[in-house]
């Protein structure tokens, strides 16, 4: 196998791999974060220091700028969720007129 062939494989497995830790980290971010808890302690143990400080999870960012709803006060002006499907009476439906 020729050496090009070999690394654009490499280079695709990384884009591969970086695009489903992404879209891991949007879609479940509790499991990831106690995944990459548990890949920094084990490289800790096995001595890899500088690794498992990389790999230790960041803080979680709370407010109502995160996007998570993490501050349990809304972020409506007054401290109300502002609803964002407005309900209407139910009634019967007219149908529209045909010219």
């Amino acid at each position: 196998m020729a050496v090009s062939v070999l690394l654009q494989y490499l280079v695709l497995a990384g884009l591969l791999a970086w695009s489903v830790f992404f879209v891991l980290r949007r879609l479940m971010p509790v499991p990831l974060r106690h995944m990459q808890g548990r890949l920094a302690a084990a490289a800790a143990g096995s001595g890899w220091h500088r690794l498992a400080s990389w790999l230790q999870p960041g803080t979680v960012q709370k407010g109502c700028d995160s996007g998570c709803s993490s501050c349990g006060t809304g972020c409506g002006e007054d401290g109300q969720d502002t609803p964002i499907v407005q309900l209407r009476k139910s009634g019967p439906v007219s149908e529209p007129h045909q010219h």
